[in-house]
C-alpha cells in the first residue's frame, strides 16, 4: 500500500503544514508458515503511551465484552477466587464484567499510561506495561497463576508474538485456557477490508498461522469461533 502517516498521530491546527513522517505499509506473506505481517515496526510507545479510545464509550463493544465474560465462565467454569487475566485491559470494561458476576480477583494489563491508571482508580487493579517476560516474572511472584488470560485485538498489535506467548503461559495455570480475539485475515481479504489495515496492526491471522505458530510454543488452539467484531473476527 506504499508509505503513510501513522494511523491516530493527527497534526494539530497549529502544525497543519508541517509535514508528517511517512512509514511502510505493506503487507507480506509467509511462504512457509502464511502468516501476514507488516514488516516497517513503529516503535510501541510512539503508538501506545497517549492512547485514548476508552472501550466504555462503545456500547456495542461493552455489550459484547459481557457475552464474552459469560461464553468464558460457561466453556470453563473456575472458583470464584480464581485469577483472571486481561491483556491489553484498557479501561477494565471486560475485567469488570467479571467482577459483576462475583470473580473479583481480577488483573488488568495495559501500556497506555493514562488509561491503565483511570482503570485502577476504577476499582480494576491495572498493571502499565507491556506483557513481556518482566511482567510476567512480576505478575507470578505477586498474583501466582490464572486460570483464564483474555487477549481481545491485542495479537494484531504484537511485534514479538513468541515472546509474548511466552509470558503468557509463565502465568497461565496448567488447566488455564487463554482466549484471545483478533481480525480474521480471510475476512479482510474477501471483504476488502482495506480500513483495517495500518501501522498499529502488525499481524493478520488466519487459522492455519495461528494453530501452527501456537503449536511452536508448546500450546494447542482447541475451539474457534466467528464473529462480526472488526468486519470479521
Amino acid at each position: 500500500l506504499g508509505n503513510s502517516p501513522v494511523s491516530e498521530k493527527y497534526l494539530t491546527k497549529e502544525n497543519l503544514s508541517e509535514k508528517q513522517d511517512q512509514v511502510p505499509l505493506d503487507l507480506y506473506f509467509c511462504l512457509e508458515c502464511t502468516h501476514v505481517q507488516l514488516l516497517a515496526v513503529v516503535e510501541p510507545d510512539f503508538l501506545w503511551s497517549d492512547f485514548t479510545f476508552k472501550t466504555a464509550n462503545n456500547p456495542a463493544l461493552v455489550a459484547h465484552f459481557k457475552d464474552i465474560a459469560q461464553r468464558i465462565l460457561n466453556f470453563n467454569p473456575i472458583d470464584k477466587n480464581d485469577l483472571i487475566i486481561d491483556i491489553g485491559s484498557n479501561d477494565g470494561t471486560l475485567l469488570r464484567c467479571f467482577k459483576d458476576v462475583g470473580y473479583d480477583n481480577v488483573l488488568g494489563v495495559d501500556p497506555a499510561d493514562e488509561i491503565a491508571n483511570e482503570a485502577a482508580q476504577n476499582g480494576i487493579p491495572t498493571i502499565n506495561a507491556y506483557m513481556d517476560k518482566e511482567t510476567a516474572d512480576k505478575i507470578f511472584k505477586e498474583h501466582g497463576k490464572a486460570s483464564v488470560i483474555t487477549a481481545n485485538n491485542v495479537y494484531a498489535h504484537v511485534d514479538d508474538l513468541a515472546g509474548m506467548t511466552n509470558a503468557i503461559k509463565t502465568v497461565m495455570s496448567k488447566d488455564g485456557i487463554f482466549i484471545f480475539e483478533v481480525s480474521y485475515l480471510l475476512d479482510v481479504v474477501e471483504k476488502m477490508l482495506i480500513g483495517t489495515i495500518f501501522h498499529e496492526h502488525l499481524c493478520y491471522h488466519s487459522v492455519k498461522a495461528m494453530s501452527s505458530f501456537l503449536q511452536t510454543q508448546d500450546m494447542e488452539l482447541i475451539h474457534v469461533e466467528r464473529g462480526p467484531e472488526q468486519g470479521g473476527s
